[in-house]
């Protein structure tokens, strides 16, 4: 009776140690899954900030470019008056 008892509890242990270690399994694929997407979003946050840096240089030079006609014209207008 005594070594039911003992094998119940024993079974009882290796059950819970069971369910543990799927447990810790479910957790780390979960991490590994979480990390992937981690990866993913700073990849797409360095895109975005490369593809801001290009858009603030284009429009920086479509103002120079701008500016200059705007001057040019500006000039043009001054020796006509």
């Amino acid at each position: 009776m005594v070594d039911e008892e003992i094998s119940r509890q024993f079974d009882a242990i290796e059950e819970k140690v069971e369910q543990l270690i799927e447990v810790c399994k479910s957790l780390r694929k979960t991490n590994v899954e979480l990390n992937d997407r981690i990866k993913g979003l700073e990849q797409e946050i360095l895109d975005k900030r490369e593809a801001a840096k290009r858009y603030i240089g284009q429009r920086d030079l479509v103002r120079e470019k701008i500016d200059t006609l705007l001057n040019k014209i500006s000039a043009i207008t001054e020796s006509e008056s």
